[in-house]
């Protein structure tokens, strides 16, 4: 309960009332409409619908085939040049299918993410499918749209009720740690895969089992096509075991499961497993220059898809480039030697390197001496510029000004899907936790518990309104979608906690910004932290060392 005291000033500095305290158990969702899913809505630019199943509830089978409609919409005619095809008529997408699941805290977390089979070209009548097992009851889908470049990317969750008389399952693939590995554990610690494409061999297969009544069932499992083991159900209906996949190949991985009443599902996944690394090949030869920075270009190609192209130098920065080939970047250089690294990542996590040794010339001209110039040209390294200029002089210089409120947002849009952007949420306290429930909370999720507006939606539940339809009409937001955004929530503490520290200052539109001095660059941003700290009555808003190289000797 203690995050409602928490987060109350916040969400009435948001306009919005304070929707819930602690996550209750998940509970039946009902969305009143059953065929709602058929109608298309929109966010970012991606228009999407599920084609089938049109009923939310009541399927009686439980494999049932996914179909989703999904394109981007096209840009109107007047934001972009006539002769610019870029954008037209639609872009590519990529469809992920999964679940939708709380964590141990209470905090919803993607699951078994597969990649949908597109049908057809880009556009309106292209359609996703994918076959997904179901448990018994309610099941959130969680459907994730995006584009090639991920310059879109749209989250959407559809309700589906399984009441068959078929037992139910949930099946997991997943990839084991190298601990895990180490230990002959395979699935005691796990991580999720990208469209179930693996690097290792050995692969953790789990699942939860229901069935009706509390009938009792087995389950068989193993690859298509080869023997499969008997494994065990434990009493609430989980079985995992260790499962090896043939070398760089493809396969499939079945589940039967059947009751003591002969009835059966065989739920099935495709998988692919991968160890060989992407190809590179940098492309331009040019490899020395007197300018401050040089363009490198290159071609990446892997059969399954590719996760990152990087850029990483000698001191440990890492430049991103992107996802696509062929692929073209400006690299910074210091005077002299500079020896970078272009890695090339695919979705398994493989990786191909290429080692660069890129040079910057330093010309000089030499020309007869003139008199009565005006001006004399002298060129110091940042030691001799450090020795030439006190420590006063160098705090009155401001090299520039950045402003925070892009890099709140981002924060704050790594807190609310840490799985996407690859966050590490293993030593997040209570206060990240408490804003990650902010983040995503929705009308389908929120507590209203010791609200106003609790008696309200109790009777609506009373004549037959769902209460998150009406909570959903009241805030003008789909059941499913965001009450809060990321960018209202950085507004918040933009004017709220780092506008109001002492050190923080406006430039001239009005944006709180950072001041950076010569003297910070010189104590390579040491002084950073220290200064946006505690302060006063302000607990500050920086926490920790903070350390950055910004320029070289």
């Amino acid at each position: 309960m203690g995050m409602r005291v928490g987060l109350v000033g916040l969400a009435a500095a948001l306009g919005v009332p304070l929707l819930f305290a602690c996550v209750p158990p998940e509970a039946a969702v009902d969305y009143g409409d059953p065929t709602s899913l058929a109608t298309p809505t929109e966010d970012d630019g991606i228009v999407a619908w599920v084609v089938s199943p049109r009923l939310a509830d009541e399927l009686e089978t439980a494999t049932p085939e996914i179909v989703i409609g999904a394109y981007t919409k096209p840009p109107e005619k007047d934001s972009k040049d006539a002769n610019d095809a870029s954008d037209a008529p639609y872009k590519p997408l990529q469809v992920l299918i999964g679940r939708l699941e709380k964590d141990a805290s209470g905090v919803d977390r993607a699951v078994d993410l597969r990649q949908a089979v597109p049908e057809g070209k880009p556009g309106q009548e292209q359609r996703f499918r994918l076959e997904v097992p179901l448990s018994h009851g309610s099941n959130r889908l969680l459907v994730r749209i995006e584009t090639r470049d991920r310059s879109r990317v749209r989250r959407i969750v559809y309700p589906l009720a399984y009441a068959g008389d078929n037992p139910g399952l949930n099946l997991s693939v997943r990839v084991p740690s190298e601990q895990a590995l180490l230990d002959g554990k395979v699935c005691s610690e796990t991580s999720e895969s990208a469209a179930n494409v693996f690097a290792t061999k050995l692969v953790c297969v789990s699942g939860n089992v229901t069935t009706l009544d509390g009938v009792s069932a087995e389950a068989v499992v193993g690859l298509s096509g080869s023997e499969r083991s008997r494994v065990k159900l434990s009493d609430d209906g989980h079985f995992e075991l260790g499962l090896r996949l043939p070398s760089n190949a493809e396969g499939v991985i079945e589940a039967q499961i059947t009751d003591e009443l002969e009835r059966t599902t065989t739920a099935r996944v495709n998988v692919i497993q991968d160890s060989k690394p992407p190809s590179l090949e940098i492309t331009s030869l040019v490899r020395e220059t007197s300018q401050a920075s040089i363009e490198i270009e290159g071609k990446v190609r892997d059969r399954h898809g590719i996760a990152a192209i990087e850029i990483e130098t000698a001191t440990g920065a890492v430049q991103r480039i992107g996802t696509s080939s062929p692929f073209r970047a400006q690299v910074l250089l210091a005077v002299g030697s500079n020896n970078v690294t272009v890695v090339a990542r695919d979705i398994a996590g493989n990786e191909r390197r290429e080692q660069l040794s890129l040079s910057r010339v330093r010309t000089l001209w030499l020309d007869s001496p003139k008199r009565d110039v005006g001006v004399s040209q002298i060129e110091v390294d940042r030691f001799a510029l450090d020795d030439l200029l006190t420590p006063e002089d160098q705090q009155s210089l401001s090299l520039v000004s950045i402003d925070l409120a892009p890099s709140v947002k981002q924060a704050l849009e790594r807190i609310r899907e840490p799985e996407r952007f690859g966050v590490n949420t293993s030593a997040w306290g209570p206060a990240e936790r408490n804003m990650q429930r902010l983040l995503n909370m929705t009308p389908d999720n929120a507590d209203l518990t010791g609200t106003s507006v609790e008696k309200l939606l109790e009777i609506a539940g009373a004549v037959g309104l769902p209460p998150q339809r009406m909570l959903a009409e009241i805030l003008d937001v789909g059941v499913t979608d965001y009450i809060v955004a990321p960018e209202t929530t950085a507004e918040v503490l933009m004017d709220q906690l780092i506008g109001t520290h002492p050190a923080v200052q406006r430039d001239a539109t009005g944006a709180y910004v950072i001041d950076v001095s010569l003297y910070d660059v010189f104590q390579d941003m040491r002084t950073i932290a220290p200064r946006f700290g505690p302060s006063g009555a302000h607990p500050g808003f920086l926490e920790g060392e903070s350390q950055a190289k910004v320029i070289e000797p």
